[in-house]
């Protein structure tokens, strides 16, 4: 279901279904998600690991 929703949702943008997308990811659940809707949906992704440098360590 989130697969389907995230593809129409970058068809509704205009965004060309073959097209690269570029996603800033910080390692977090919901950023995790996205990165394997969009891979699961078959959408070309470019990850770019973003850390927020929010949690200790």
């Amino acid at each position: 279901m989130l697969t389907r929703r995230v593809t129409e949702a970058l068809q509704e943008c205009g965004l060309d279904p073959a097209g690269r997308v570029v996603l800033g990811f910080s390692g977090g659940a919901d950023s995790l998600a996205l990165l394997h809707a969009l891979r699961a949906g078959g959408q070309p992704v470019l990850a770019a690991h973003l850390d927020h440098a929010l949690r200790p360590g």
